[in-house]
């Protein structure tokens, strides 16, 4: 099963691939990374960067490469880093879960007033295994999933 970021490189790959040969050239390859402000080198030379990741050592990336070169940037690494924080901000009782008391309570100390039917209805779109509470995996995989669906509509 395709992770959340996974699914939106091969859709993002497949709209990029425009001779279906399964490989994508350099400036695809930085297309798609731009489009998900991926940074493009991660701080290597081009050669470098270009050998570390092309895994089946050809002139092409494909879509496992893709998929690779992403879940080892620094953008990924931060986003994933913000979320926690975001999270942690919330879950003031640091006990590694978000009830929705907890969001009620951190909202408002935000100046953000939501009936209880609207909050019900957020805080159901974060709890994925409807449990009654939002751990930070699935804090974390909803904001990406926001971030990266937010890129692709664009393309």
């Amino acid at each position: 099963m395709l992770t959340i970021i996974e699914n939106f490189l091969h859709k993002s790959y497949e709209a990029t691939d425009r001779d279906q040969d399964g490989y994508l050239n350099f400036a695809d390859f930085a297309k798609i990374l731009s489009l998900f402000e991926i940074e493009l080198l991660a701080n290597y030379p081009i050669q470098r960067t270009y050998a570390t990741h092309d895994i089946n050592y050809n002139a092409g990336y494909t879509v496992e490469e893709l998929i690779l070169y992403v879940e080892h940037s620094e953008k990924l690494r931060n986003l994933k880093e913000e979320y926690k924080n975001l999270f942690e901000e919330i879950d003031k009782n640091h006990d590694g879960r978000i009830l929705i008391d907890e969001i009620r309570r951190d909202w408002i100390e935000k100046g953000i007033f939501l009936n209880d039917q609207s909050l019900e209805a957020i805080f159901k779109g974060f709890d994925l295994d409807s449990d009654g509470k939002i751990t930070v995996g699935e804090y974390t995989s909803i904001l990406l999933r926001h971030y990266f669906q937010s890129r692709v509509k664009d393309m």
